[in-house]
């Protein structure tokens, strides 16, 4: 057998006798937490208690309490048309199957709904064949849709032959391309131009401000632009315009130097903003033309979205020279007059007197001799030398002036070809950069440095139907023509000598002539004329003597 288990051996003491007084227990000491850190063999940093201790279990999340699903708003009683950026249609609880198969053909690919105007939305009411709500912002935003084809019927009715008719006095000199800014802007009502400087958009601006005022009844007029620029405005468009928008029926905002901040925008008729050829490549481009677009055509958004420009055509006119430089002349044709001495203009009068003499024999006779003929033909030729030395007193300062308005390269053609050399020396004396074009096959390499020189440079050539042409790229030159002043065949052949940079348009034409001299008839190249060709030269010389001035 196994002797019974001693009892376990405790550290209770015994109890205290019974009369003992009561005595307080002593609290426990608190129990010291067990170190789990090992010994280590060096000293190492104390570690951070709150990064080696994990903090207490994060208590678990209650879970969430089923949602009850929201049931959708109940369709009002009637559908409704109503403006989200366009017009939308809002099924009603009337709405049916039908509805929705006739409002097909009426939706674009976004879903709004394609109303040019008005009247289209009075249509699709009727085919609803229902009671149909329309928001006033609707009818408000298809009003101005509806603006722009109206006034488009209206102009195209009092101007039938088309815009070339427009008599305004802001219409002269205007090319069709201009005319044809002005009507769009005067159309479409707010819009931006941001032409090429060369095509003149305030000018058109400033017709668009006179076919508003007359035809559409526009009276007040603001501007927002620079403070050095008012006054100019003010005489391109006939008016010192206003400089608050209130009340105004036109805003011009010029902005060629920059677009201003974007604020709030007048609700007039007509804004237009004048911008700069590079508007597109500022970063509020975007925002203005939005701010613009007052009949939602969601031109921007498509212009963001594929980066086509002529998405922005509802809003935005942006025209290079290049593209229309064609409705340009070449050639800017402008006389200058020239002063003779008394001692040449003495001499023209005796020359005149014989010529007029000798055409008097042959009208009362109707027969020429051969030697009045040879003297007319001297006469005609004195007329022209005595013409050309008139001119030539003038070169120096149409050369001078034609630097100074800072010309790269200045052409000059006589017809004398024995006169290209004094003539060069003469501007050469007065301290200008002149040289001569040689004939024959030194002309290229004069060319060759003529064109190639570092600053302004003057050629001084003659005529020569086999003479190479003249290139002056980079630069737009000055022409002057010394003589032949009244020959347009002679000027038509120098000219297409000379070869401008590509789109140059309007290259200025000089032609020095002596005012209130007749612009005689050529000479012939032959010594003596006869048939026909002599008839019709001495009707030319008796229409040029008998006329006080004839159009170069």
């Amino acid at each position: 057998r196994r002797a019974p288990a001693a009892a376990p051996a405790t550290d209770t003491a015994p109890p205290p006798p019974a009369d003992a007084p009561a005595v307080e227990p002593e609290p426990a000491a608190p129990r010291k937490p067990r170190s789990r850190r090992k010994p280590a063999a060096e000293p190492v940093a104390e570690a951070v208690p709150s990064a080696l201790e994990p903090g207490p279990a994060p208590e678990p999340a209650p879970e969430p309490e089923p949602q009850q699903p929201i049931a959708p708003p109940e369709p009002p009683a009637h559908a409704r048309i109503t403006l989200r950026g366009a017009p939308v249609f809002e099924p009603g609880r009337n709405s049916t199957d039908a509805h929705a198969q006739r409002l097909a053909r009426w939706l674009d690919d976004d879903g709004a709904l394609r109303l040019p105007d008005a009247d289209a939305l009075v249509r699709l009411l009727d085919e609803l064949d229902g009671r149909v709500d329309v928001d006033d912002g609707v009818w408000a935003l298809l009003a101005r849709r509806g603006d722009l084809q109206q006034r488009i019927d209206h102009l195209s009715a009092l101007y039938p032959q088309g815009l070339d008719t427009v008599d305004l006095p802001a219409a002269a000199e205007l090319r069709a391309c201009q005319r044809e800014g002005a009507f769009y802007a005067a159309c479409v009502g707010s819009c931006a131009l941001a032409d090429d400087t060369a095509l003149q958009p305030q000018r058109q601006l400033a017709l668009a401000w006179q076919l508003v005022q007359r035809h559409f009844g526009a009276q007040r007029l603001a501007l927002q632009a620079p403070a050095e620029t008012v006054a100019d405005w003010a005489a391109l468009l006939g008016t010192l315009p206003a400089l608050e928008a209130t009340a105004a029926d036109v805003l011009i905002i010029d902005a060629r130097t920059g677009l201003p901040p974007l604020g709030a925008l007048p609700a007039t008729p007509w804004l237009w903003l004048l911008a700069p050829p590079a508007l597109l490549d500022d970063p509020a481009a975007a925002a203005w033309l939005e701010a613009l677009d007052r009949t939602a055509t969601g031109a921007v958004a498509a212009w963001q979205a594929n980066g086509d420009e002529r998405a922005l055509a509802p809003l935005l006119l942006r025209r290079r020279f290049a593209d229309v430089a064609e409705q340009w002349p070449a050639w800017s044709v402008h006389e200058q007059p020239v002063s003779p001495s008394e001692d040449e203009a003495a001499q023209l009068d005796s020359l005149l007197v014989g010529m007029r003499e000798g055409l008097a024999r042959w009208q009362r006779s109707g027969f020429l001799s051969d030697s009045d003929q040879l003297a007319l033909l001297r006469q005609r030729r004195a007329c022209e030398q005595l013409a050309r030395a008139a001119a030539a007193g003038a070169l120096v300062p149409a050369v001078q002036r034609a630097l100074a308005e800072g010309a790269q390269r200045v052409l000059v053609f006589t017809a004398d070809a024995e006169l290209v050399v004094p003539l060069t020396e003469v501007l050469q004396g007065e301290y200008l950069p002149a040289q001569a074009l040689p004939a024959g096959d030194e002309a290229d390499a004069a060319l060759r440095l003529w064109r190639d020189a570092d600053g302004p440079r003057v050629l001084v050539l003659a005529d020569d139907g086999d003479g190479p042409r003249i290139a002056t790229h980079p630069h737009r030159p000055v022409v002057i023509l010394l003589d032949g002043a009244t020959d347009e065949t002679l000027r038509h052949a120098r000219l297409a000598r000379v070869r401008v940079p590509r789109g140059e348009r309007e290259v200025p034409v000089h032609v020095l002539r002596v005012p209130g001299w007749p612009g005689l008839p050529a000479a012939p190249t032959r010594a003596l004329l006869r048939g026909a060709e002599l008839a019709a030269w001495l009707k030319a010389l008796q229409a040029a003597l008998q006329t006080d001035a004839i159009a170069p």
